[in-house]
Order: structure tokens, then C-alpha cells, then sequence
């Protein structure tokens, strides 16, 4: 039980942020080898001649339980928001006229190797490799997602002498490889139409994936708890 609270703590306190990985530099004007995962054409016409990527590392997350308050986010610091986080200063949704509600969480991880674009004259050529991860709770009911967040865990005072018979829900997890090469052109160029594409293929290399399945979850906050798992 400790180890599935474990991975609840993991997941819903990830920071609230896109699935898609660094929105903010992958649609610029210098994206560079940053923008092919999202747009290969973006390098078509780029503000760079070439760029040349040796490592690049990137983490995020989302979830719908736990958020920062309006109030508690200054305009500028990214320490704060750290510090915020290892001081437990966000909140949780949990309402307790609503346990029925169910939420979800996800981990998203990137590490983008050696990695390159270039062009000959108007021909735009591409090269990535990249490892990504992926890791998410799906369904999972509010007594549960509590009992997770809150420092008392399962002895959280509210829930207590309560029987829970919570529904389905899912925890998934998938690791794999890429290389991919692109080309990309300008389509039309004439006075203020400017249209361009691209192509990728990638080569793709799994390397692991794993899934648990509830079929059945009832417990009752008097540290009595039952757990069936369906493996996939």
C-alpha cells in the first residue's frame, strides 16, 4: 500500500503544466532541433543557418487535483515555484460532499541525444535522436487521491469509519527510443503567401512498458484496505 501511495504522491503532485514538452522554445523562431518533435516544418526558413544539439534533458507533468493558488504565484522566480513545491504549498480539489469525482495525473520525461539541422540552398534537413517517457493515473477517486496527499495518509480524520467502493482506474507507464530524419521545403513564396512543409519518419525502439488494472477497490479508513490488480 505504501508504494502504491508512493506513486499517487509522484503523479498528482506533478505541476500543472502541457503534455506536449517545452511549448515555450518548441514554437519560436529559434527552435532549432527543439521544434521537430512538434513541428518539423518549423525549421524550414529558420532564424538559424544550423543547430547542433548534444543533450537536452526535459521534465514535466499535469494533473487535475493539485494546483497553486492565483495568490501564491509571484510574476517572476522559478525558486519560488520550487520552494512553494517542497513546501507543500499547493492546494487539492478534494471536496467532501463530492467523493464520487475521480481525477488524473501524468509524468512526462524527454532526453533528446545528438541532434541536428541544416540546409542546402532552399532544402531543409533535420536529424534527432530521443529517448521519452511516459507515465500516467487515470480514474482515480477522490478518497484515494486524499488519502495520498495528506500527510496523515490513510488515518486523514474526515474519512475515517467510511467504507469507499471506488471504481476502475489505471496506472500506465511507457519508455521508448527515436531516430528520425526530416526534410522540409518552402510550398509557395509570393509576396505576403508564404507557405512551407515537412516530412519526418522516425524510427522508433520500445523499450519497456507496464499497467496495472483495478477490477476492484474497497477500503475502509480504519486501515482496512483490499486491493485486486489485473495485470495487462
Amino acid at each position: 500500500m505504501k508504494k502504491i501511495c508512493t506513486l499517487f504522491i509522484m503523479l498528482l503532485c506533478a505541476h500543472a503544466t502541457f503534455a506536449q514538452e517545452m511549448l515555450g522554445i518548441a514554437n519560436s523562431n529559434y527552435a532549432g532541433t527543439n521544434g521537430l518533435s512538434l513541428n518539423p516544418s518549423s525549421m524550414v526558413d529558420s532564424r538559424l543557418e544550423i543547430d547542433v544539439n548534444l543533450i537536452t534533458l526535459g521534465v514535466s507533468g499535469d494533473n487535475d487535483y493539485l494546483y497553486f493558488s492565483k495568490d501564491s504565484i509571484k510574476p517572476f522566480g522559478f525558486k519560488h515555484i520550487l520552494d512553494l513545491a517542497g513546501n507543500r504549498g499547493y492546494t487539492d480539489k478534494f471536496d467532501l460532499g463530492n467523493k464520487d469525482k475521480q481525477y488524473n495525473a501524468g509524468i512526462y520525461s524527454t532526453v533528446k541525444g545528438p541532434s541536428a539541422i541544416f540546409h542546402i540552398k532552399k532544402h531543409w534537413i533535420g536529424l534527432a535522436t530521443q529517448v521519452r517517457g511516459v507515465a500516467s493515473l487515470s480514474s482515480v477517486g477522490a478518497p484515494i487521491a486524499k488519502f495520498a496527499y495528506e500527510k496523515d495518509g490513510l488515518k486523514f480524520h474526515p474519512l475515517q469509519n467510511q467504507l469507499f467502493d471506488d471504481s476502475k482506474f489505471d496506472i500506465a507507464a511507457m519508455l521508448w527510443g527515436e531516430i528520425g530524419i526530416s526534410y522540409g521545403h518552402e510550398i509557395l513564396n509570393k509576396g505576403k503567401n508564404y507557405l512551407k512543409g515537412a516530412l519526418t519518419i522516425k524510427r522508433l525502439y520500445g523499450y519497456g512498458r507496464s499497467e496495472e488494472h483495478t477490477s476492484e477497490l474497497q477500503s475502509h479508513s480504519d486501515l482496512v484496505c483490499r486491493l485486486l490488480l489485473e495485470k495487462k
